[in-house]
């Protein structure tokens, strides 16, 4: 399974307190203590990004300890931003922000551990960070250690049950922000539990895992509760539902998520074709046949070949054949290979 791993999260365009102009004599930033310095410099990015401008007053904040200010400075050394790029400054202030409790520094500092791009790799000192940042509820480091410990990825010595452990900490979080990795790592639960892998297997517990996964707006978890709805699998079969969920997968899905979107519009164009609970709608399901082509399933693929060559052989036979496939009843006698929840797409 792939995962996408999110390395230094620029926060920069946040909300911050207002601002309406810097005092006429705000030219020395020494003149004000730490808060005044790090309001200033905060504006000078949340209303206009002049990077340039806001360093020396975050650089006088974070002189003086502010955290968060010790934070964006050491992202704008590290990205560069307002200043010539130099990592190692960046990786100074990450230090010390990190060293004084700031999660998202923590964060930072055990992925450049892990990395071992701008300093030597060290795995101890990348858990150290990570479970710091964790331990202090940021949803990002909970989802790295959960996917690290139950993969063995990026070098973590393989641990399931601290993975589990981790992944279950941030499925559970309800805080709007940490929707992202929080569906994600219901989703993996949900995977788990139906596949009894690390975990005694549960179609239910499976079940309740993705329908967490899709409240939290996960595309992957929503493409698995429409199979299970649509099978019957660990909850009530339930083939509108599952219309509707494979349907909400395919409007919502971006580029990146073309391989679930697929296979969502291969459901649906099987649903449509063969599903005796609705009526049969063959224009429908031509219509997601070639949705899902179009996203490269292969199952789609496969099956459109064969209508086509059905399609064709029968026009030979009786040129008054329909000259749609989509038209042609032939559709209903293509392959009907089940749909399999071990073909779905892997995680982003």
């Amino acid at each position: 399974m792939k995962y996408i791993h999110y390395i230094l999260p620029f926060f920069l365009v946040s909300a911050c307190a207002p601002l309406s102009a810097e005092p006429a004599n705000a030219a020395d930033p020494e003149r004000f203590d730490a808060a005044s310095q790090y309001r200033i410099g905060k504006a000078y990015i949340t209303f206009g990004h002049k990077y340039e401008r806001a360093l020396p007053w975050l650089q006088a904040a974070a002189r003086q300890g502010h955290l968060d200010a010790q934070f964006i400075v050491g992202t704008l050394y590290y990205q560069g931003l307002g200043t010539q790029k130099d990592e190692a400054e960046g990786f100074k202030w990450f230090f010390a922000a990190a060293n004084n409790g700031h999660a998202e520094a923590q964060y930072n500092l055990g992925l450049l551990y892990l990395d071992g791009k701008i300093i030597p790799q060290d795995l101890q000192l990348a858990i150290k960070w990570l479970e710091a940042a964790a331990e202090q509820g940021y949803a990002p480091a909970q989802f790295e250690l959960g996917s690290d410990y139950l993969f063995g990825e990026r070098g973590i010595p393989l641990d399931p049950q601290k993975g589990i452990y981790w992944l279950e900490t941030i499925a559970n979080n309800n805080e709007p922000e940490s929707n992202d990795a929080s569906g994600r790592a219901a989703y993996i639960l949900g995977t788990l539990y139906l596949n009894g892998e690390h975990v005694t297997q549960s179609d239910a517990e499976g079940a309740k895992w993705c329908a967490l996964a899709t409240q939290k707006g996960s595309l992957y978890g929503t493409y698995h509760l429409g199979f299970l709805s649509m099978v019957g699998r660990g909850i009530e079969k339930n083939i509108p539902e599952a219309i509707d969920l494979f349907t909400y997968v395919t409007h919502h899905a971006s580029e990146q998520d073309r391989d679930v979107a697929g296979y969502a519009a291969y459901c649906l164009a099987r649903l449509y074709r063969d599903n005796t609970e609705i009526p049969q709608d063959l224009e429908k399901s031509f219509e997601w046949y070639t949705f899902a082509a179009e996203k490269d399933n292969a199952e789609a693929l496969h099956d459109l070949d064969e209508i086509y060559a059905a399609a064709n052989k029968r026009k030979a036979q009786d040129p008054n054949a329909p000259e749609h496939p989509e038209n042609n009843p032939i559709i209903t006698e293509s392959t009907s290979h089940d749909t399999n929840l071990a073909e779905s797409p892997e995680i982003p």
